[in-house]
């Protein structure tokens, strides 16, 4: 049965006998384009181990090169999930409150954060004790014989949460959303679940998870900012329990592994 005018439904238009697809969406393009932009030349040139081949030094075995190599990694990400699309908006004339960068405003979901890491917990417990969490994190290695180098790399950990939640859940999402409702957050939920093929294979099945449902409450709240905070509380105890299963802090620590 053919669409009627009150179908809202997505449809072809017809000139005579010729179907004519809708035009293109000047948000969603740049969305979707800028995405892919960012994506390639992060992994291309912003990871971590980019630093040594950009900035070979004699002095890598040092625990303040790993730092050096983490806060490039955390730059770039914050360039790339932050500026670049917040330049994109700007430049379009739209504001960064509609995209996320704004506190909750719809309080009744927001038991929704505390509830979701208190779930992690036992998972995380159990990854805990396991040989590819452990390969893994804490993700400052240096962290139990450097634990002040460690603690600056938690800062700038944290900001890369806030550039991250911004990109995936913030400018995806909202730049998608009015084209194609609440499927924008299937969309983002792939690239977010791709980023993490390099992590434990738990880790990355739970992005799909945390994906959606963080899209959900971002749709829901308007505000990216709840993410944020789950998603730092959850890497920083992933951290924590790495250090405390391999022994704690190193007998006769330097603070800053000098």
């Amino acid at each position: 049965m053919p669409p009627t005018s009150s179908d809202s439904r997505p449809s072809l238009a017809c000139s005579g006998d010729v179907l004519t697809p809708p035009r293109v969406d000047v948000e969603v393009a740049g969305a979707l384009g800028i995405a892919a932009l960012v994506l390639t030349l992060i992994q291309y040139f912003g990871l971590a181990n980019c630093f040594p081949v950009l900035f070979p030094g004699v002095w890598a075995e040092l625990p303040v090169f790993h730092l050096y190599a983490l806060l490039w990694w955390a730059g770039c990400t914050c360039v790339g999930y932050f500026l670049v699309p917040a330049w994109w908006l700007k430049w379009r004339g739209r504001s960064l409150r509609d995209y996320g960068l704004r506190m909750p405003r719809r309080s009744k979901h927001l038991w929704v954060y505390p509830a979701m890491f208190a779930l992690m917990l036992g998972p995380l417990w159990w990854a805990s004790g396991t040989e590819a969490f452990l390969a893994t994190y804490p993700f400052y290695p240096f962290a139990r014989v450097a634990p002040g180098l460690w603690l600056v790399f938690e800062a700038a950990y944290a900001l890369q949460f806030l550039a991250l939640e911004f990109f995936f859940r913030g400018f995806l999402i909202f730049s998608l959303h009015r084209r194609m409702g609440e499927a924008a957050i299937l969309v983002s939920m792939v690239p977010y679940c791709m980023i993490h093929f390099l992590k434990p294979f738990p880790e990355t099945l739970g992005a799909i998870v945390a994906g959606v449902v963080l899209g959900f409450l971002s749709l829901r709240t308007g505000s990216v900012l709840g993410g944020v905070a789950v998603h730092w509380s959850v890497a920083l105890t992933m951290d924590l329990l790495a250090i405390w299963r391999k022994g704690g802090l190193a007998p006769g620590v330097d603070w800053f592994g000098w």
